[in-house]
């Protein structure tokens, strides 16, 4: 499965800061799962409480530890999706 494959599931994967950042507390607000996407754990952790809270009581959202700038991360953590979600 492709990666624009595994996007097109009813998920998305976003950054943990910036504009990607208020889209996921939106879309999870909207009843989207969302998987954030953060090379820091600690402020992955501070943003996946926010969209949590942001998406209320049936919010579903994740973290997903990667360094875009890191080829073999971004492997690693496709393959991780791609056992979770797939």
């Amino acid at each position: 499965m492709t990666l624009a494959q595994l996007l097109a599931i009813w998920r998305k994967v976003l950054p943990c800061s910036g504009i990607g950042f208020h889209l996921a507390k939106e879309l999870a607000a909207a009843g989207v799962e969302v998987i954030l996407g953060c090379r820091s754990k600690s402020r992955g952790q501070e943003a996946l409480f926010a969209v949590l809270k942001a998406g209320g009581a049936g919010a579903q959202a994740s973290l997903c530890l990667v360094d875009v700038s890191d080829p073999e991360s971004v492997r690693e953590a496709a393959q991780g999706l791609r056992r979770t979600y797939v």
